[in-house]
């Protein structure tokens, strides 16, 4: 019985789902053809999302190309860097190649504390611009090419009867990259030349003082005859515990174009030939009583046949503006010696740069007889003490990027000159010296990260044979006599 209803309930069902009514041919045609019409107005929505999607890929893939392409020459695009004191470089992506602008000043300002000098035409605080250069610096080939420009304005030494002149005009190879033992080759008009640190190339930015010595100031030497031709450095060579340099200097100028570039008149062409040999024997031992010790010597020999090269003039360079020839001979034949030996030491915030001066050389007569009544002969000697007393960090500690820093500056400059048939201007004198001392005040202001600096200069100078310059200017009737007399100057030095 329950088979029967269980039969009975299946067949039910199948008639439910699956009727009995008969499917004609046409209806499937009929079904067909709707679907093949809505297959045809799907198929070109499809084609068209396919185009949509190809488009969408390659505006990818361009926009991708462009990105890399804007950032390959963003990349190539010359760099802009100003590092404060070093100026604003312009260089290549890669190093290739560089520009380099910078500005020297220096601005002084005098005053005379005795009661002579104003009276006799001086100025009161004149203000007087010095060292104002600015500087182009190219270099290719990752450095291993320079050129250098430099362009001194406002020189009062020019003799080209404009507001500036050029001062340096050089071209140097690096062969030192290739090992440290090759030199650096310095082609042109005043190639830098390294000859005392502690003289002539004490920095004029950071050290106790602007100027040179007394007599390599006075005799011509800063002029730079030495290197108008070629210089050859060595520089920071390794030597075991020691490091050492050596600078070769020739020239062979000729008159017109050296009057072009400094103040000197010559009459004839010329030959110099130049040395500075220096070594520091223990900057490799960390022992800071000794580590930045370093000796120096230094010297020229110039010949300029039968000519009227400059005379030996003694002044008081640190006032610039007015300044006053203490020792003056007259001109010289061209056969010209000087030596300058050196030393520095540093330990901690203090350093002492002393200095000696040679000077042999001939009263011009035109025969260029080497007699002992023609010889001129100079010797002098310098110490500069330079001392950060203060900076933020306390008490004997500075340097001059250290906003804040202070150092002060004792300073003994002598110089002697003998010349018995050449003195100028001294009342029959055959020789005389002149003494420069004094204290020099200096704060760093680090405005900006530069060494800008302002400073109190003290000068005491002293002639024991005053000339007549120094008769006109400080005390009028003293020649051949000692004289003394005071300045204060105010110095504001930077670069940028």
């Amino acid at each position: 019985m329950k088979i029967k209803i269980m039969i009975i309930t299946a067949i039910g069902l199948m008639l439910r789902f699956f009727p009995l009514t008969p499917v004609w041919a046409g209806d499937l045609d009929e079904r067909i053809e709707a679907l093949e019409r809505e297959v045809a107005r799907v198929k070109p929505l499809e084609e068209a999302l396919a185009r949509l999607k190809a488009e969408q890929v390659q505006t990818r893939d361009e926009q991708i190309e462009l990105k890399n392409e804007a950032t390959a020459a963003a990349a190539a695009l010359p760099r802009f860097t100003y590092r404060p004191g070093a100026g604003l470089l312009m260089e290549d992506a890669n190093g290739a190649w560089g520009i380099r602008s910078f500005m020297q000043m220096q601005y002084f300002s005098t005053f005379w504390l005795d009661d002579n000098r104003p009276k006799n035409g001086a100025i009161q605080g004149a203000i007087h611009p010095r060292r104002l250069r600015p500087r182009f610096n190219y270099y290719w080939d990752r450095g291993f090419h320079e050129f250098d420009f430099w362009v001194d304005i406002n020189n009062s030494a020019s003799t080209t009867g404009g507001p500036w002149q050029a001062f340096k005009a050089n071209y140097a190879a690096h062969f030192e990259q290739i090992s440290p033992f090759l030199p650096t080759l310095w082609v042109g008009a005043n190639p830098s030349f390294w000859m005392n640190a502690s003289d002539i190339n004490v920095s004029s930015l950071t050290g106790g003082r602007t100027e040179f010595s007394l007599l390599s100031q006075g005799n011509g030497i800063v002029l730079g005859t030495q290197t108008r031709g070629v210089v050859l450095d060595w520089t920071n060579v390794p030597l075991g515990s020691a490091r050492g340099q050596l600078h070769l200097g020739y020239s062979i100028f000729n008159r017109d174009a050296f009057a072009q570039l400094s103040n000197v008149g010559f009459k004839n062409d010329g030959k110099a030939f130049a040395w500075g040999v220096g070594v520091e024997p223990f900057a490799n031992i960390k022992n800071p009583w000794l580590q930045r010790l370093e000796l120096s010597f230094g010297g020229l020999v110039n010949v300029i046949p039968t000519d009227n090269f400059p005379a030996i003039a003694i002044r008081t360079q640190q006032t610039r503006a007015q300044r006053v020839t203490m020792i003056a001979t007259s001109a010289r034949d061209g056969f010209w010696q000087y030596y300058t030996p050196g030393v520095n030491w540093t330990f901690g915030p203090y350093t002492v740069r002393a200095s000696g001066q040679f000077d042999n050389s001939e009263r011009e007569t035109g025969s260029r007889v080497n007699s002992e009544g023609n010889q001129i002969k100079s010797r002098g000697w310098r110490i500069i003490n330079e001392l950060f007393v203060w900076s933020p960090k306390g008490f004997l500690t500075g340097s001059p990027r250290e906003r804040g820093s202070v150092m002060i500056s004792p300073l003994f400059d002598r110089v002697d000159v003998r010349a018995p048939n050449a003195m100028s201007g001294c009342g029959g004198c055959q020789g005389a010296y002149a003494i420069n001392s004094g204290l020099a005040l200096w704060y760093f202001t680090g405005i900006a990260g530069t060494p800008t600096n302002v400073g109190v200069v003290w000068d005491h100078w002293r002639v024991n044979k005053a000339n007549t310059d120094v008769a006109t200017s400080i005390e009028k009737g003293t020649e051949g006599r000692a004289v003394n007399w005071n300045t204060l100057t105010l110095v504001l030095r930077t670069t940028w």
